[in-house]
């Protein structure tokens, strides 16, 4: 890559700079490799790629624009390929031309900078339609936001969560592709609120409830009103396969304490009680104290017997390192916990000194294993 990303650059700031990169020159296989890492990195490079993508478009379509910069719709499958012959020569030869006129150049520095500046103020609302058929808000790592939803409906999204909504006359609808969020829907018994996440629908016309997208199971939790849960046709959307594609296949977790429910039927929740859905799997429904529920909009994180898998799974979404477990039989290891979302370091300690575990930190990672037994 021509350029370097500093460390504390956005997940915005980068996606601005590789649509200027490139869009400046033709991108090498060296390009073509560093672009493919960056967007299999993380799901939300992908998303706010595709978000500037569609930005430039806009701006290069804008009156003295136009007919100065050509619109970078460049994903991983439009690098060129590899060529042989006349027509590579051919193609070799223009775009060496086009890569070393100076009118180029210059055209592109100050789109470049019309483009950044532009972008510093538009995209840093994360509130612009740039997915057909809705609207997509995204935060990043250790990031919490307040989303206030055409309807006066309010969304609090935990850290690297993604939801699109899309309203319409007759239904509000959300998809959650990642993460938590705790919904505040405003009552409207004509349009009724629904919100999916993998093949877990919620249906409501007004209330409060939190809804965690976890590895192997959907979490619903209600704080007031009446909220019904069934399931869907497990056909994820683009926007879910976006975001899971890079997720390896988990096994469902082992059947937490409460009442087994069919997971072909409708559950129908009060305030005060919790869904647990596994993944083509069986619903489980139990009651949690009113003030445990989405506590961790203060910022607080608390599990009473959940899985290590599905801890380690919230604490990546607040802390910088990834945390991986070295066994999967390890995530099935039941934990009660309670701490701070940026006190993640002390609790990978106190889950060390608790159950047995040991920690080796390598190249930005902390794998967890159980301890091993000291020779006799």
């Amino acid at each position: 890559m021509a350029f370097m990303m500093a460390d504390n650059m956005t997940v915005k700031e980068q996606a601005a700079l590789w649509i200027v990169h490139l869009s400046s020159e033709p991108p090498s296989p060296q390009d073509r490799r560093d672009f493919d890492a960056w967007l299999a990195k993380d799901p939300a490079n992908r998303a706010e790629y595709d978000r500037a993508r569609r930005l430039w478009a806009g701006l290069s379509g804008a009156e003295g624009l136009a007919d100065l910069v050509d619109t970078p719709d460049i994903a991983v499958s439009d690098f060129p390929s590899e060529q042989t012959g006349a027509a590579a020569a051919q193609q070799s030869l223009h775009l060496q031309s086009v890569k070393n006129s100076g009118g180029f150049r210059r055209v592109m520095s100050a789109a470049a900078a019309l483009f950044l500046l532009i972008m510093t103020s538009l995209l840093i609302l994360q509130d612009t339609t740039f997915f057909s058929g809705g609207t997509v808000h995204a935060t990043e790592i250790s990031e919490i936001r307040d989303v206030v939803l055409p309807d006066g409906s309010r969304v609090t999204l935990g850290a690297k969560s993604m939801i699109r909504t899309d309203f319409t006359d007759t239904e509000r609808r959300v998809t959650l592709a990642q993460g938590e969020a705790f919904f505040a829907v405003e009552k409207d018994p004509a349009r009724p609120f629904i919100v999916t996440a993998g093949d877990t629908r919620v249906r409501v016309v007004g209330t409060k409830f939190d809804m965690r997208h976890g590895v192997g199971e959907v979490k619903v939790t209600v704080l007031e009103g009446i909220v019904e849960v069934d399931r869907v046709p497990a056909t994820p959307s683009a926007l879910t396969k976006q975001a899971t594609a890079n997720v390896s296949p988990q096994p469902s977790p082992s059947d937490p304490p409460g009442t087994e429910e069919s997971h072909l039927r409708t559950n129908v929740l009060t305030a005060g009680q919790e869904i647990i859905a596994a993944v083509r799997g069986s619903s489980f429904i139990r009651e949690l104290p009113s003030q445990k529920i989405g506590v961790w909009r203060s910022g607080r994180l608390v599990y009473a017997d959940e899985t290590l898998r599905e801890v380690v799974a919230d604490a990546n979404r607040y802390y910088r390192k990834e945390i991986r477990l070295a066994s999967t039989d390890l995530g099935e290891l039941r934990i009660t916990a309670s701490f701070r979302a940026e006190q993640i370091e002390q609790m990978i300690r106190s889950l060390i000194a608790a159950y047995g575990l040991e920690a080796d930190q390598r190249d930005g990672e902390v794998i967890l294993r159980r301890k091993q037994a000291n020779p006799a």
